[in-house]
């Protein structure tokens, strides 16, 4: 069996040495994360674990901990893990390689001999699966393994298999009637369409599903035939395709349809073992639980009895004494079986968090738009119009501009004018007067002013735009900009010194006396021993003189990298630009203003513990994504300062109601088993104590 721990086969706190002693207990937490799940899958023989982690507990590196056991224990094994985006698998490649450094020295010099890629096409991912080289660890994602089955190709399986339906079925059908009923399936330019290969007894599923008698087909044929068309795909395409463990990030959402069918279709009895990593697996409902947890049935070493295992929990008598607000006797029964099959580390919120609030102060001015936007929706319920009513509200919580581009777009817009040319007359051009934009930039100036950065999350691209806007013309940030920029041209002139004091390239020097002009604690005088001093705290994370770490550091602060006070990071920002990276250097950005883009697979928490939620989305499964950018093991965040959370809205509006909805569903999402359902029915459950569960390593 491996070993985790300190001088033992691998040491998952070695990744995060770095961060000093502060943090040591949680990185030594991870190991025995690693190690429970080892225990389960391997010793106790379960077919897989649910890892449900909190947002920042670093279940990346524990389920690597897992892949390298894996790999560990025969020869020849293979891993799969499975992503929901291709931008993350890359995320986890890179994590992997991170992780290598943590294996004992034996172990560092074995796992050279481990093969790893990254498949972000179907064909590549196909080719080696058929040749049986795929390698030892393989990472890709839903997006790239979701389009193994293609409409062309389900259309040439049926008629191939329609062609054999006068003798299984008692039917001749013309030309004419076979393409018919393809098309009753599924829509395709049949000119195009080849007949495919089906064997015999593969056409024989298919042709059960037609009724002789009217020459269509039976009733709820379609999920039927078009299941067979997928495990028909997935047994051509994939028969080399063979894990020792298969690891599925985002796991919830698994409930997307075609996500699932790559589970449950194309990867079925294809893996030995299975771990779901989640980091909110109460926003599920009982039922989609139940569902997450009957997944590890289609694991190789799953028991035939698993499914009845878990169809016979008793979810649905806790979910009744939940819904009774009824104290559940068989909470400590049900809790001690569900440990057989998930983990979970969670933060201690009341040690970890502060949460505060900007409220601006309602005037008539500022509620008119308000009123104007709800007469319009009004307009568009009694037209009987469909429409995102949550959506547009939550448009108009985040500001003026954003909620004006989303009448734009809407059917509000076209049902009664005049509610919305009364809302453009009345906020055109006056983004300096919107009562949130104005107390957002009022504060985010007093944390400028004390060198305090911070990430803005809104929900909307026009609202990041206007923040960003407004924030750049505000005198402050005008003449500390200024003030920086001239500081920067007097440490320019000392670079040479500075390469030498620090034993540095000169253009690595160059790089870094930038960033030390662009820091707030940047020395006063630029003398060896202050230089040496800011050095020491920051070296680290500017790569500490490696050939590695000059490249990276030119690319995101090099001669032509601008490192200005505000930055923004949305689909409307530079690829190239890289702000995120610049945020994370121990300099000015100051500010750096996201949309949902950044709310997964990016750290921002090495110089930051404050956030501000400046627009609020009712999926508290979002809002914890987004605190957790900065709520992580280690960075900025020391033991006795605590992650500042900040709630921004209008006082007297629908979204004052939302703020503190919101924050009551992320206490549920995070402690109550079966959330989701309640969350769905827009309630609250109150006394949370007393259904809430433990799932320790």
């Amino acid at each position: 069996m491996i070993t985790f721990g300190k001088g033992k086969d691998i040491d998952l706190a070695v990744s995060g040495a770095s961060l000093g002693e502060a943090f040591q207990n949680e990185l030594d937490e991870q190991n025995e994360r690693s190690r429970g799940i080892c225990d389960r899958l391997y010793r106790q023989g379960e077919p897989g674990v649910l890892l449900a982690d909190e947002v920042g507990k670093g279940k990346t590196y524990v389920a690597l901990g897992v892949a390298f056991a894996a790999l560990a224990r025969r020869k020849d094994a293979k891993v799969l893990v499975l992503t929901h985006s291709r931008h993350m698998a890359n995320v986890w490649r890179k994590r992997w390689i991170d992780l290598q450094k943590s294996m004992s020295g034996e172990w560092q010099a074995r796992s050279k001999d481990w093969s790893c890629r990254t498949y972000s096409k179907l064909g590549e991912f196909e080719a080696d699966a058929a040749s049986r080289s795929l390698p030892s660890i393989a990472f890709t994602s839903y997006e790239t393994l979701k389009n193994y089955s293609t409409d062309e190709r389900d259309a040439g399986i049926l008629r191939a298999a329609l062609k054999l339906s006068e003798v299984q079925v008692g039917m001749k059908l013309q030309s004419a009637d076979r393409n018919q009923l393809i098309k009753q399936i599924l829509e395709c330019d049949l000119r195009s369409v080849h007949d495919e290969p089906v064997s015999e007894a593969q056409a024989r599923k298919i042709n059960r599903w037609l009724d002789p008698e009217s020459w269509g087909w039976k009733r709820d044929a379609r999920s039927h035939v078009e299941d067979e068309l997928d495990h028909i795909q997935a047994r051509a395409k994939f028969d080399g395709a063979r894990f020792d463990l298969l690891i599925v990030d985002e796991a919830h959402k698994l409930e997307g349809t075609i996500r699932h069918r790559v589970i449950a279709r194309l990867l079925h009895r294809r893996f030995e073992k299975c771990l779901l990593v989640t980091a909110t697996p109460f926003a599920l409902s009982v039922e989609q639980f139940r569902k997450r947890l009957a997944d590890f049935a289609h694991a190789i070493g799953a028991r035939p009895s698993f499914v009845e295992e878990v169809s016979q929990l008793p979810l649905d008598a806790f979910r009744q004494a939940v819904l009774r607000r009824e104290p559940y006797p068989g909470k400590k029964a049900l809790e001690t079986t569900l440990r057989r099959h998930m983990v979970r580390a969670s933060w201690e919120h009341e040690k970890e968090r502060e949460t505060d609030r900007w409220v601006a102060q309602p005037t008539a001015h500022s509620l008119l738009p308000t009123l104007l936007l709800e007469r319009s929706i009004e307009s568009v319920l009694a037209s009987g119009k469909r429409v995102h009513i949550a959506n547009r509200r939550e448009s108009l919580c985040s500001s003026w501009p954003a909620a004006r581009e989303s009448l734009e777009r809407s059917p509000l817009a076209a049902v009664d004018t005049r509610w919305t040319d009364a809302f453009n007359a009345v906020v055109d051009g006056r983004e300096e007067t919107d009562p949130k934009l104005k107390i957002a930039v009022e504060k985010l100036v007093e944390l400028i002013k004390r060198n305090t950065k911070v990430v803005v999350f809104t929900q909307r691209i026009a609202t990041s735009e206007a923040l960003a806007k407004m924030l750049a013309k505000d005198p402050y940030v005008t003449y500390r900009t200024a003030k920086i920029e001239k500081r920067t041209n007097r440490f320019r002139r000392h670079a040479g010194k500075v390469a030498q004091w620090l034993d540095l390239e000169a253009d690595y020097a160059v790089c870094v006396t930038k960033i030390m002009a662009h820091s707030p604690d940047y020395p006063d005088e630029i003398k060896m021993a202050a230089v040496k001093r800011w050095w020491r705290r920051h070296g680290k994370h500017l790569g500490n003189g490696s050939d590695a770490g000059w490249k990276a550091l030119n690319s995101v602060a090099g001669a032509n990298r601008p490192l200005p006070l505000i930055v923004r990071h949305d689909a409307n920002t530079d690829k190239l630009d890289r702000n995120v990276e610049k945020f994370n250097l121990p300099s000015t950005p100051l500010v750096l203003i996201a949309t949902p883009k950044a709310q997964e697979g990016i750290d921002m928490h090495v110089y930051c513990h404050h956030v501000v939620l400046f627009d609020l989305t009712w999926n508290p499964a979002a809002m914890e994504q987004r605190i957790g950018r900065v709520h992580r093991i280690g960075g900025n965040r020391k033991k006795h300062e605590k992650v500042k959370v900040i709630y921004c809205y209008q006082s007297g509006t629908y979204e004052e109601t939302m703020a503190r909805r919101v924050q009551q569903r992320c206490e549920m999402m995070r402690v109550l088993l079966g959330a989701g359902q309640w969350l769905d029915a827009d309630e609250e459950v109150d006394v949370l104590k007393e259904y809430e569960m433990s799932f320790p390593a």
